[in-house]
Order: C-alpha cells, then structure tokens, then sequence
C-alpha cells in the first residue's frame, strides 16, 4: 500500500467523478472510490471519461474503485468525501462505520437537509463538514462526465469547531481548482441550496429543460415564488432568511447554470430514482412537523414521482404542471 494518505470519494456519479480526478491528480493522496457494483464493473473494464471544465477535451481515467472496500483499508481511512445521492446515506453510514477510522473527517458533498444525521448515528465521533456547492456536472453515458461549470463551493462544520480540520477541506479544494470558501452560517447556505433546488430541479425535470428556460417564463417564476412562499415559515424555524434573499438567489443560480440540465432531469433521463423527497419531500416532513402544510411542493413531488416511476409521459406532466393554478393557490 502507498505510503499517502487514504482519501475515499464516496459515490462515483456525476459529482463524484469530477472530485475524484481533481483531488487524485493533486498526487497528494491516495484516492479511492466506492460505488455500485454495475458502476465499478464499468470504471474497471472502461474507465471514466472527464472533461474538466478548464479542459479542451475529455481524459480517460482509471480509478481505484470498489462495490466493497477490501479488509486491508479498514480502519486506516481518516478522510472521506461522501458524493453519492443522498437517498444512500441510511445504508451507506452504518457501511462506511465499518471502514472509517474511529475519528475520521466526513465532508458531506449532497444536495438535501439533516443528511449529516445518519453519520452523527453511525458513529458520533466522525467530523463531519458540509459543502454547498454549484459545480455543474452532466453524466452523458455511463462513465462519460463533463464538469460544465466549476462555480462556488462553501463548507462549514456541523458537529465541530476543528479549525485545522476545516483548513484542510478547504487547501484540498482550493489546489484541486475549486473555489473554496468557509462559511460563517452554513445552515443558511443549505437551506439557501435546499429552496434552489427545490424550485429548479422539479420545474426543469418536468418540462425538459434547462434551468435559464425557467427564468425566461412568468408563469414558472410565478410558480418558483409560489414554491419560496411555501418553504419560508418552515426554514425560519431554523435560520434566518428573507423572501428577497431566496428568490434572488434562485433567480442568480438560473442565470449562472442557464446552460445546464438539472440533476433531476438528469436523473428522470436515465430512468433513475431522483432526490425529490431528500429536496422537497424533506422540507414537507419537517413543516409537518411543526404543524404546517405544503400544498404546492407536494403537488410537485408527486408529479416528479409519477414521471420517474413512468406512471405518465412528459406531455402529461407538463399538462399537469399548466394546472397548477387550478389545483393550488399561487
């Protein structure tokens, strides 16, 4: 075994990917990966084509990559990017319990909210980090990735005040060619992420479009506000944010990815499972919570669900979508 130090990119996706090859070619670590089996069958036989966004064209990489780690790493991996869907993390903690070492530094790289819980309950002396992020990254085919945007990353402990710790991630990101900030509230930079992608990735999932689209059509931004409405007296319960901040943060984000297809059209494409309930679905659990209801996202959520699950076409969704105004009150 090398003599660097072991750093495990959890989830080799779209996101994953694109990690992967920047904090590899660092040369600093020794990276390896863990994904699904039919993933790592390919990453082994063919390899991962990236484009990287400061690149020209695609390069073929051979990652070290695993369906299941091998005895000979347990315990002796002290850092772990975690970039699969989130919809993984209550079977992959408890997995990664078994590898990681005793007080290993997580950086959670996922949409969604309180996906740090099933690590705090896998083993509560983990450091764990989040990241908010707007890397755009398409998966073409199966192991053919292009980065199409680099965008801004943010990260912030959860569950620890380790300066050093923080600093680390941070380097790590920085000489990899992310830009890295640390974040003074990275609460409100995951909820911030959670009401963008909450109003673009359903809109763009259903009608087939990329995210500058939305933007283009009062209706949809009508239903974008309708949707920001819904989700600030359940987000106020926990960090302090503004309509005019959430919505001119939705509206920024269209215009800066007006190129890219959403992860959720992305996913609905390729015929598998999307993170509706972890984006969406989650903010209605907790208004539920707390005694309030969501009429609008959850319209959503159910379109989304009947559109992966095939339950109706495109046409049909869209058709649906136009109802809104009939079903829910804008």
């Amino acid at each position: 075994m090398s003599n660097k130090p072991l750093l495990l990119v959890a989830g080799l996706g779209a996101i994953g990917s694109v990690l992967y090859v920047r904090i590899d070619s660092l040369g600093i670590f020794k990276c390896i990966s863990l994904t699904s089996e039919r993933g790592t069958q390919l990453a082994l036989e063919k390899g991962i084509s990236v484009k990287l966004s400061e690149h020209i064209a695609p390069k073929r990489y051979y990652p070290n990559v695993y369906s299941r780690l091998p005895e000979k790493f347990k315990g002796k991996i002290s850092k772990c990017i975690v970039a699969t869907k989130s919809y993984n993390n209550k079977i992959l903690a408890p997995y990664l319990a078994e590898i990681l070492s005793e007080e290993a530094s997580i950086l959670i790289f996922q949409n969604g909210l309180e996906n740090e819980k099933f690590y705090f309950k896998a083993n509560p002396k983990w450091k764990i980090t989040r990241a908010v992020s707007s890397i755009g990254s398409n998966r073409k085919d199966g192991n053919i990735i292009e980065e199409t945007a680099k965008g801004q990353t943010f990260i912030g402990p959860v569950n620890h005040s380790n300066q050093t710790n923080i600093l680390l991630w941070k380097e790590i990101l920085n000489k990899s060619g992310l830009d890295c900030e640390i974040s003074k509230n990275i609460q409100k930079e995951i909820w911030m992420k959670a009401i963008v992608n909450s109003c673009i990735n359903p809109i763009g999932a259903i009608l087939g479009v990329k995210n500058g689209k939305i933007k283009e059509n009062e209706f949809l931004l009508k239903v974008v506000k309708g949707i920001i409405k819904e989700i600030l007296p359940v987000a106020q319960e926990f960090v302090e944010i503004s309509f005019e901040q959430a919505y001119d943060k939705v509206l920024n984000v269209m215009k800066t990815t007006s190129e890219n297809y959403c992860s959720m059209l992305q996913d609905i494409n390729k015929g598998v499972k999307t993170e509706i309930e972890n984006i969406n679905g989650a903010i209605i659990h907790l208004g539920k919570n707390l005694g309030l209801t969501l009429p609008l996202n959850n319209y959503l959520v159910n379109l989304i669900i009947e559109l992966e699950t095939k339950k109706i076409t495109r046409e049909q969704g869209i058709i649906e979508l136009k109802a809104i105004p009939s079903v829910v009150k804008l």
